[in-house]
């Protein structure tokens, strides 16, 4: 009887063997068949989608040939002041924004290139440039073709491009413009733009200190000379103030003298610290190191005509090969098995998208009244 079951159990193992076997090669086969029927579509539709590919790259070449070329000048910045040598670990950190800034040092050149009162100021400046061998003076509005101030911005910051090395901070300074002149010296009037700033429009803390100093002393100086003559006044009206003994006039002196006194020290302690303030104003103007001077470009930047046109190719045939196969595979399936495949995912994809599934058929009906 053991040997009855083990012999059966036996059996069972190699019928279930021989079954996996069978349904690895049909699988198998079917992928082969699966293969060769992609193949086959598109060796019969290759007229098809080298036609859509040619097209496109045709297309996109004319684009290509009616743009423009775009020259760039470029301008490199020192960073100056105290650079901050963990730059790069608190951007990834997370704590850029967190930490304070040396209001002296050059990381918010950046911000100030990048402000409305330098655009501005780009904006309303006019230029002069050699173009073509002529000598050509231009506004941006004119070259943007716009007299919209926030068009005219917007515009400029899409021909303008700042960026930072976080571990150096070094600052680079790019104009791109369809005229190799006008990149040059637009990207020298930032420059310029960026030193008026520093000099005359920024305000650090000595410099707040100098303008209340400023307008503080005048005041003290006048009240110093008040009270100078009022004790003026008091021994003249009083000739033998220096040898009375009379109590009241004593008192009365010795207050003219002593408010006298302290205001002549709050003037020279006000004029010294204003010397000082104005000292520290000048050594807290960061400067401007320009290492690379904008110059006139003799090479475009852009646009790659040629990379456009080979990427815009490959793009067009990897969607043609797929919508292609998708097409044969939705309304022509080949064989028995891919049939039974082609019928288990028209199903799938009936309950998923019943939409596609309706235009499948009705593109089916189209197909064979047609044949």
């Amino acid at each position: 009887m053991r040997q009855r079951i083990s012999l059966k159990k036996t059996t069972d193992r190699d019928a279930e063997d021989a079954g996996f076997e069978s349904a690895v090669a049909d699988g198998a086969e079917e992928a082969q068949v699966g293969l060769f029927d992609a193949l086959t579509i598109l060796l019969t539709r290759r007229r098809l989608l080298a036609g859509v590919t040619i097209g496109a790259m045709l297309l996109v070449s004319v684009i290509m040939l009616l743009t423009p070329n775009v020259y760039r000048s470029n301008a490199t910045i020192l960073p100056s002041g105290s650079v901050d040598q963990l730059g790069g670990l608190k951007s990834l950190a997370g704590l850029t924004g967190m930490l304070p800034t040396d209001e002296n040092s050059s990381q918010l050149f950046p911000v100030v290139l990048q402000s409305r009162a330098v655009r501005d100021a780009v904006l309303d400046a006019t230029y002069s440039f050699s173009h073509d061998g002529e000598q050509k003076v231009m506004s941006l509005s004119e070259y943007f073709d716009t007299e919209d101030p926030d068009e005219l911005r917007l515009q400029l910051g899409r021909a303008t491009s700042i960026s930072v090395s976080k571990q150096t901070g070094v600052i680079e300074l790019m104009v791109e413009t369809e005229n190799a002149g006008l990149s040059q010296s637009v990207a020298a009037q930032y420059l310029k733009e960026l030193e008026y700033h520093n000099l005359h429009r920024r305000r650090s803390e000595a410099r707040e200190r100098v303008d209340y100093l400023s307008r503080e002393l005048p005041h003290r100086t006048e009240e110093l000379q008040a009270a100078e003559d009022a004790l003026s006044a008091f021994r003249q009206n009083n000739s033998n103030w220096a040898a009375t003994t009379d109590p009241e006039l004593l008192k009365l002196l010795g207050r003219l003298e002593r408010d006298v006194s302290t205001k002549e020290r709050t003037v020279s302690y006000l004029s010294q610290e204003l010397e000082a303030a104005r000292l520290d104003a000048q050594k807290d103007i960061p400067v401007v190191r320009v290492l690379d001077q904008p110059v006139v470009p003799t090479q475009k930047a852009g646009p790659r005509r040629t990379l456009t046109v080979l990427v815009t190719g490959m793009i067009v045939m990897m969607l043609s090969v797929a919508l292609v196969l998708a097409f044969e595979l939705m309304i022509k399936p080949k064989t028995t098995s891919g049939r039974r495949q082609y019928e288990a995912f028209q199903n799938n994809l009936s309950g998923a998208f019943p939409r596609v599934r309706r235009l499948a058929k009705r593109l089916q009906e189209t197909t064979a009244v047609s044949v």
